[in-house]
C-alpha cells in the first residue's frame, strides 16, 4: 500500500520490516516498493572505520568485452586443435596407403619419418624405413603445421570478434553494474551491521535525467581489530550510465545508524559544542513539556569498570542540576543534606543532563541518579 515502514535489518538482500506485529522480508526486486531516505543529524562518541572503500561501475556477466574475447579465443583455440588433429589423420592415412601399395613394410611401422624417406627415394629398403620409422610421425609436417598454426592464429582471432569485442570496449563504455568493496573495523563490536548504498545516477546522454538508485548487503559481524569484508554487485543498470553521486550509510541492531569515516557532512564537534547542539535540538523538539532532568552525555573515570560490582555503584543519589543541564552536587538523600564520597562526585560532576523541563522553559531541579546505569550512556 502506502504505510511507510522503517528498516530494521537488511537479511540476503532483503529489507526487514516489522508489519502489524510481524517482522517482514521484503526484497526490493522482487516486490515494487517506494524508498526514501529520512536525513537528520546524530551525535556520536565513535566512528566505525570504512577502509579500501570503492564504488565503480563495472560489466555484470555476459558483457563485458574481456570475457566475450576470452571466450573467443577459447573457441578458436579449439579449433585449431581440431583442424590439426584432422590434418594429422589425414597425413596418417595417406602415408599407410602409399606404403602397403609398394609393399614394403607393415602399417604398425609408419612414421613420418619413413613416409618421407618414400617419398624421397621410392627404392628405399625395408630396413631403412624401419629406421626411419622411430621418429616422430608429425616430423615430416613441422614446417607446413606451424605455419599453419601462425595463419589461424592471426585471422580467426580477428573474425571471432576479439579485437572487435576490445575496439568496441574502448569507443563505447557499456559497463551496467555496480561493483562495491570496502572493509568494516569498529571500535565497538557489531552483532548483526548492514549497509545502505544510495547512488545518484544518469543514463547516456540523459545528463538531466537523475535516478536515484538504493543497495543493501548484510554485513559479517565485526569485532574491535577484525574487520569485515564487503563485496557487493548489483547488475540492471542502463549501458554506460554514469555516477553522479554516491554514499554508504551504516546500521546495527534494530536499524540504529552509526558514524563513519564516510557519513556525508560530517562535522567535528568538541564535547561543549556537542552538548549545545543537544539541547537546542531537545528544547525545539519539546517546546510545551513538563519533563525530569535525564543524563544526556556521560564521561565516566578509567576505572570506572572496577566498580561495578561495589554496593554504592547500585545505589540512588540525589543530584541538583542547574537549568543548563550542569551537577553542582551530588548527594545520598533527597534532601540534599549529605554529599557523596568525593569519588562519586567527581564522576557525576562529568555527567551532563537534558535540564528539567516546565511546559517548555528550562529549570534547576534535583536528579534521582543510580551509577550503574550510567554506563549505558557512553
Amino acid at each position: 500500500g502506502s504505510d511507510m515502514y522503517r528498516i530494521l535489518n537488511v537479511v540476503g538482500g532483503s529489507f526487514v520490516v516489522r508489519e502489524s506485529g510481524k517482522y517482514v522480508h521484503v526484497h526490493p526486486s522482487l516486490v515494487p516498493v517506494a524508498i526514501g531516505v529520512k536525513r537528520v543529524r546524530k551525535l556520536s562518541p565513535w566512528s566505525a572505520v570504512l577502509m579500501r572503500f570503492s564504488a565503480e561501475r563495472a560489466y555484470a556477466p555476459g558483457t563485458d568485452p574481456e570475457e566475450k574475447a576470452a571466450t573467443a579465443y577459447a573457441n578458436l583455440v579449439g579449433e585449431m586443435q581440431d583442424e590439426l588433429t584432422d590434418a594429422d589423420r589425414n597425413m596418417a592415412m595417406n602415408g599407410n596407403q602409399m606404403l602397403q601399395l609398394a609393399g614394403v613394410v607393415p602399417t604398425n611401422l609408419l612414421s613420418s619419418n619413413a613416409l618421407s624417406v618414400v617419398q624421397s627415394d621410392p627404392n628405399a629398403t625395408p630396413e631403412e624405413l624401419a629406421a626411419a620409422g622411430s621418429g616422430n610421425r608429425m616430423a615430416m609436417a613441422e614446417a607446413r603445421v606451424a605455419a599453419g598454426i601462425e595463419k589461424l592464429r592471426e585471422e580467426p582471432v580477428a573474425s571471432t570478434g576479439y579485437n572487435r569485442a576490445q575496439q568496441q570496449a574502448a569507443e563505447n563504455d557499456l559497463r551496467n553494474a555496480m561493483h562495491v568493496r570496502f572493509d568494516v573495523d569498529s571500535p565497538i563490536g557489531l552483532l548483526t551491521p548492514y549497509a545502505i548504498f544510495v547512488a545518484i545516477i544518469h543514463a547516456p546522454g540523459h545528463e538531466h535525467q537523475k535516478q536515484q538508485w538504493i543497495g543493501a548487503t548484510e554485513i559479517d559481524a565485526v569485532q574491535p581489530g577484525h574487520p569485515a569484508h564487503v563485496d557487493f554487485f548489483e547488475g540492471g543498470f542502463p549501458p554506460g550510465y554514469q555516477i553522479d553521486r554516491f554514499s554508504v550509510y551504516l546500521y546495527d541492531v534494530g536499524g540504529r545508524e552509526l558514524a563513519t569515516n564516510l557519513s556525508p557532512d560530517r562535522v567535528a564537534l568538541t564535547r561543549a559544542q556537542a552538548f549545545q547542539y543537544v539541547i537546542m535540538a531537545y528544547l525545539e523538539e519539546h517546546r510545551r513539556s513538563n519533563l525530569p532532568a535525564t543524563p544526556a552525555m556521560t564521561e565516566l573515570p578509567p576505572d570506572w569498570r572496577e566498580h561495578l560490582s561495589d554496593a554504592w555503584f547500585k545505589q540512588t543519589y540525589y543530584v541538583k542540576v542547574d537549568s543548563g543541564g550542569h551537577a553542582h552536587g551530588t548527594f545520598t538523600d533527597p534532601g540534599c543534606r549529605q554529599p557523596a564520597n568525593a569519588y562519586l562526585s567527581a564522576m557525576i560532576a562529568n555527567v551532563w543532563f537534558r535540564p528539567a523541563l516546565e511546559r517548555g522553559r528550562p529549570v534547576p531541579t534535583v536528579a534521582q541518579v543510580v551509577p550503574r546505569t550510567l554506563v549505558q550512556q557512553l
